[in-house]
């Protein structure tokens, strides 16, 4: 064992071995709770960050130059940093926990930024707005009759901007229901509804990640980068939308039949008979 370390609140203690390995252990039992495994070489250094939910571990021999982040709770390896090309001798988090200091046999100290990754954020917001989608698009199907309810509803939630339009543009009408334009118009109408509400969810997820990024920027610098880089991004987000849906309704204009007028029921549920109001 060539290094241990506190967790902040005293209840922890890390150990780093040159068997490859980083061990947690309680603090007042004596009992070990974590072992992580993942170096390839020597561990020199353990540190715990400020907050205590993680670990920093360096390998430190020439079979493994890498800084380990691990989740101090599950165990689990969260990120692995590489760039020294010697073994890692120490490592250290800066008082706010945002960045990593590490400290090399190749005569560098590096110094890493540890921000929030923000990809994650808005994949989450879009499964979560059209899976909710997809399970009106189950519910709405069944009702109307329509083939493969299933299908239609995993469609909307993996593609919806494209699959939806389609539906709404091809499924079975109730009685009393009205549709103009024939096929192709709906589908580019509809497209361009789902396109707009898109773009929005794409908008919201960039300004959620913006602020991720703002809270973990150390420097002046590095929040001016980040104001230009949300101003650049949103500027093309809105290029996009305007664009795309601009070409949207200038074909589907060329596409619109106003002579073509369905009104339910139609498919499966005009073969249905009417309920006599009483």
């Amino acid at each position: 064992v060539v290094s241990v370390a506190f967790s902040p609140d005293g209840n922890r203690l890390a150990s780093a071995s040159f068997d490859q390995t980083v061990k947690v252990w309680d603090a007042t039992s004596g009992q070990e709770t974590l072992t992580l495994k993942g170096h390839t070489g020597y561990v020199m250094s353990v540190a715990f960050s400020p907050d205590g939910t993680r670990l920093a571990s360096a390998g430190g021999d020439d079979g493994d130059t890498t800084v380990k982040m691990w989740d101090a709770t599950s165990g689990q390896e969260t990120l692995t940093l590489k760039g020294h090309t010697g073994g890692v001798m120490s490592v250290a988090f800066s008082p706010d926990g945002k960045r990593l200091a590490s400290a090399s046999a190749d005569h560098t100290v590096k110094v890493w930024s540890l921000r929030t990754r923000i990809p994650k954020k808005s994949t989450m917001l879009y499964l979560i707005v059209y899976i909710g989608i997809g399970i009106w698009v189950f519910c709405d199907a069944r009702s109307r009759q329509q083939r493969n309810p299933p299908v239609w509803a995993i469609a909307t939630a993996i593609v919806g901007p494209l699959v939806v339009p389609f539906y709404l543009a091809k499924r079975n009408l109730k009685h009393g229901e009205l549709r103009e334009g024939g096929t192709a118009w709906n589908i580019v109408k509809y497209f361009a509804m789902f396109w707009t509400f898109t773009m929005l969810i794409a908008g919201i997820s960039a300004m959620i990640g913006v602020n991720d990024v703002v809270d973990t920027a150390t420097t002046a610098a590095e929040q001016a980068g980040v104001a230009i880089g949300a101003g650049l991004g949103m500027a093309i987000i809105f290029f996009l939308w305007f664009a795309v849906l601009a070409a949207a309704l200038v074909f589907g204009l060329f596409l619109k039949k106003s002579t073509v007028v369905e009104t339910g029921p139609t498919g499966p549920l005009a073969l249905e008979k009417p309920t006599l109001e009483t």
